[in-house]
């Protein structure tokens, strides 16, 4: 099965001065206000898979196949 490549938009974060919230925001395009404002946990979503993303549930991306953020 092919793969749509996702091309990631805006400029990596200063490590030394990193945003608030999460600290991809400013180049994701699935963004919300919860996302500036809150540092997302780490947490198990799937066996040895870990994210620190508010919405990696609802999302359920896997490549650019899925290119809707449905719930949010």
């Amino acid at each position: 099965m092919k793969k749509n490549r996702i091309i990631l938009e805006g400029e990596v974060p200063n490590p030394a001065n990193p945003p608030s919230g999460c600290h991809f925001h400013p180049r994701c395009a699935y963004r919300t206000d919860k996302c500036v404002k809150e540092v997302p946990q780490l947490r198990e979503v799937g066996h040895n898979h870990f994210t620190a993303c508010h919405y990696a549930e609802e999302l359920n991306l896997r490549g650019a196949e899925n290119e809707t953020a449905s719930g949010i």
